[in-house]
């Protein structure tokens, strides 16, 4: 009878602490880790040799739209594209948007093998939306105790807080007041906020006051997603915006916040219009492009953003990556199009563009608009956390970002191995143990004894991400095993069929503090 279910052997153990790493074996018994020590004496169903490698927790990226795709098919259920990231849970929800129904979602996952473990948050469009509609006004009282009603209830189901999406409808038209009576709701069951910014651009700095206010007035903690300045007027005033967040912790609010490392974001074209012109459903859009007056209106906006925010400046650092309405433009700039529809492809013609492509519906671009040195300068920040942003891959469909194929190699790849931005051992406790605080986990996000066993092997010198923008559909290699509850779902770097994902939610302990169990 063997003593373990999996013994690794002469791993560079780097827990998640931040602490340097250190030759040490690890056994994994039930879906725990059953001990870590320098030698293990026992036999194993499993023995892997990591001589030359590094053990760490598995990364955990608190910001994923992975509710949306993860139960579609047998391919996305197995969310490859994280896994050969090292990634062993994903948080959905983000940037307000979400299943209003955390209960019905994960009875989904339970009751369909998932490749990794899934979490929620509560997203506060999807509320919204459900009360309210896509209406430009302020909620009034009894819409508030409707949505107060959602997001209780769906925090006593499991979810681990409330996301909004300040540029998104209908999101955009709420106040900070509305978003604080929430917060209290949240905070009743030791949540957290996390929130896409209201202005991420010439208006970052008073939203971020407002994220802060808003964890001020309902004593939760604050949570920013994917830090970044959009457009090169803001370029290298970083060093501002990590100020400001460090003079509200020293005040006392309990803020955070993520990055991906990638100089491009990805959304939706209509991110480029006005938030009154975007509410209703699409056929209202339709209605007002059609009236010449509000076309020339919602243009002149449109043109602003083309050269001061995601724009860029010019229209080919917009590249369309995903419209299931019209395919065939998928991996097309602005620049190009413009140009096929016989015009200079200058801002103003490439807005016109922008006009028709978002009357179509569900386009989603790719906007080069950042800067490196924004990147690297919030890289170096200890207390951030690094998310992908991204989505579960149907692999070979659309130009999805690469961030879905790369984001946890290119650290570890570009900024650490080459750039030498930060230590191995920072990367990982970003990826790690600092989303894991964030979330409230105790027993994942640390390589510890009575852990579970999420835990990945990789090569430090082959760790990279493949994916480019061009060619986006590529794994990222380095990742030689992968261990999700006690499971190897990833063998010598082969997936190896095995489903051992679980949907992670909180439980309110008899101390009255969260702390995350599988649900049973």
């Amino acid at each position: 009878m063997v003593d373990y279910d999996i013994i690794i052997r002469d791993a560079c153990l780097i827990d998640g602490t931040g602490t340097s790493g250190y030759t040490s074996d690890i056994a994994v018994k039930s879906g725990k880790i059953a001990k870590i020590a320098k030698t293990i004496s026992g036999s194993a169903q499993r023995e892997i040799e990591a001589s030359g490698r590094i053990a760490s927790p598995g990364f955990i990226d608190m910001h994923t739209h992975c509710d949306k795709d993860i139960l579609k098919n047998t391919n996305t259920r197995q969310a490859l594209n994280y896994l050969f990231q090292g990634v062993t849970l994903l948080i959905g929800g983000n940037c307000g948007m979400s299943t209003v129904n955390v209960t019905d979602f994960s009875n989904q996952v339970n009751n369909s093998s998932i490749g990794l473990n899934v979490g929620m948050l509560i997203g506060h469009n999807r509320v919204r939306e459900a009360v309210m509609g896509r209406v430009d006004r302020h909620a009034n009282d009894c819409e508030l105790t409707e949505m107060k009603k959602i997001v209780s209830n769906e925090m006593k189901n499991g979810a681990f807080g409330m996301s909004t999406g300040l540029i998104y409808i209908p999101g955009a038209y709420c106040d900070a007041n509305e978003i604080a009576e929430l917060c209290k709701i949240v905070q009743k069951y030791n949540g957290i906020y996390t929130t896409h910014l209201r202005n991420e651009a010439d208006g970052i700095m008073e939203s971020i006051e407002e994220a802060s206010e808003i964890g001020r007035q309902s004593k939760i903690p604050v949570h920013l997603s994917h830090h970044k300045l959009v457009g090169k007027h803001m370029w290298g005033k970083s060093t501002e915006t990590l100020g400001k967040i460090s003079e509200y912790k020293s005040q006392g609010i309990d803020i955070s916040f993520d990055q991906y490392p990638y100089n491009a974001t990805s959304t939706t074209i209509d991110a480029f219009f006005p938030d009154w012109a975007l509410e209703g459903g699409l056929q209202d859009i339709k209605n007002r492009l059609k009236e010449s007056k509000t076309r020339k209106q919602i243009l002149k906006v449109v043109i602003w953003n083309m050269e001061n925010a995601r724009g860029g400046g010019d229209p080919k650092n917009v590249v369309i990556c995903n419209s299931p309405n019209k395919p065939e433009i998928e991996g097309k700039s602005l620049a190009q199009l413009t140009k096929e529809n016989n015009l200079i492809p200058t801002c103003e013609n490439a807005s016109q563009i922008v006009l028709d492509l978002t009357a179509l519906g569900d386009v989603r671009c790719i906007f080069h608009c950042l800067d490196e040195k924004d990147v690297e300068f919030v890289m170096k920040n200890k207390d951030g956390i690094v998310a992908s942003d991204g989505i579960v891959v149907e692999f070979g469909k659309q130009k999805p970002h690469p961030r879905s194929y790369g984001t946890f190699p290119r650290v570890l790849s570009k900024y650490v191995r080459k750039r030498k931005i930060i230590s191995i051992e920072n990367a990982i406790c970003k990826m790690t143990l600092n989303p894991a605080k964030r979330l409230g986990l105790t027993d994942r996000g640390v390589l510890k004894e009575k852990a579970w066993a999420d835990i990945v092997v990789l090569d430090p010198l082959e760790i990279e991400d493949i994916s480019t923008f061009e060619r986006p559909h590529q794994y990222a290699k380095g990742v030689d095993f992968l261990i999700i509850n006690g499971v190897l779902v990833i063998d010598d770097g082969k997936f190896t069929g095995e489903m051992a994902g679980k949907f992670i939610k909180n439980h309110r302990t008899k101390k009255n503090v969260y702390r995350c169990l599988e649900t049973d």
